[in-house]
């Protein structure tokens, strides 16, 4: 079938989604067999066995389809933002969160667009705050490595997004924002060889890895950011029982910023990949959130972050450890890290032995 078609487009393996309609035979890698055939509607089967069965790309038909793919920027060679940057008020609709965090996968030039707009967007309401200052803070977390950087722009996202479930006035989700993507700017003040060390690290050296909190603190006193701002950087590590640091304050003593920033700094943190732990599912993050709830983190934030993200998550496919592909069915309060899952027809409840890895599929049929 000729490419020259514009209603065609190649699209990866691993951008199917239930619902699509395949325009011709897939084959097997050795290109033998028919895996699926021309006019097909892909269902978790047939996708099961492409992923198992052939690595390379598959022509999707429909003006239609192809019009949403481009619409949310998955078909462009450097995906844009925009569609995220038009909606300054951090969506809380469930695919947007979705859709959200599935791009995170995405090139690291299309992750600076999002920083750079997110955050000339709230500076142009400030006054004296310069916007290549901030944006200068932010881009020098790469220099640490990869996985401050992609934690900072989680976490101000998922800091706008509980500022919208938590109702909060605009002004108060811009600063959440900005505390998010500014919280770690501290550590380009800490020596990369104590932040990136493999190993277990010393009492001296964290207390060093300590002090990033109250460096986060200065380096946004010196660029007149709101104190609102300032203030929920120096505190996101304080903990709700008074142990955290750098001055042990506990309960509703801890500002607001610096408590929500405690709940999205450790679901992003739980599901990074970081020089000493593995990533893990956002089940596993969630569960954390759960336990942690009244001891480290509010529990009324950490609830609403639950009972909001669980809900999200419900009907997404994910990757399961023993490489299928099943549908998030139910997450249960009581174990939010082993959802119940529709896995080849059958409702399955996870365990350690077959557990969620990751979300597989883009939110788009949902």
């Amino acid at each position: 079938m000729s490419e020259q078609n514009d209603s065609l487009v190649h699209l990866p393996i691993n951008l199917l989604y239930i619902g699509m309609v395949v325009t011709q035979n897939i084959y097997s890698g050795d290109s033998r067999h028919v895996l699926v055939h021309a006019g097909t509607i892909l269902d978790l089967t047939a996708i099961q066995r492409i992923r198992r069965h052939n690595n390379g790309e598959i022509v999707l038909v429909s003006p239609e389809i192809r019009k949403t793919l481009i619409e949310r920027d998955i078909v462009k060679s450097a995906p844009s933002w925009s569609h995220l940057e038009r909606q300054v008020g951090y969506p809380a609709a469930k695919d947007e969160i979705i859709e959200f965090i599935e791009l995170m996968a995405i090139t690291g030039e299309a992750k600076m667009e999002l920083v750079r707009n997110t955050a000339r967007n709230i500076c142009d309401k400030l006054a004296d705050v310069n916007f290549d200052d901030i944006l200068n803070m932010v881009n020098k977390l790469n220099t640490i490595g990869d996985y401050l950087f992609d934690h900072s722009i989680e976490v101000a996202f998922l800091n706008g997004i509980i500022g919208k479930w938590l109702e909060l006035p605009e002004s108060q989700v811009d600063a959440l924002v900005l505390v998010g993507l500014l919280h770690d700017c501290g550590k380009t003040r800490v020596p990369a060889s104590v932040l990136n060390a493999p190993r277990n690290i010393s009492i001296l050296e964290f207390e060093a890895i300590k002090m990033h909190a109250t460096y986060s603190y200065e380096m946004c006193q010196d660029q007149n950011l709101p104190v609102e701002v300032q203030i929920g950087v120096l505190n996101h590590h304080e903990k709700y029982n008074g142990t955290g640091y750098p001055d042990n304050l506990s309960g509703e003593d801890i500002p607001l910023t610096g408590r929500i920033t405690a709940v999205s700094d450790m679901y992003s943190a739980i599901g990074s990949h970081r020089i000493h732990k593995r990533a893990r599912s956002p089940f596993c993050a969630l569960a954390n959130i759960h336990k942690s709830s009244g001891v480290e983190l509010d529990p009324k934030v950490s609830k609403i972050f639950i009972d909001n993200m669980s809900r999200a998550l419900v009907g997404k496919p994910f990757s399961m450890s023993n490489g299928d592909i099943a549908l998030i069915d139910r997450i249960d309060y009581d174990d939010l890290e082993f959802p119940y899952v529709i896995l080849d027809d059958d409702l399955v409840k996870t365990s350690k032995g077959l557990y969620c890895e990751g979300l597989y599929l883009r939110g788009l049929s949902g």
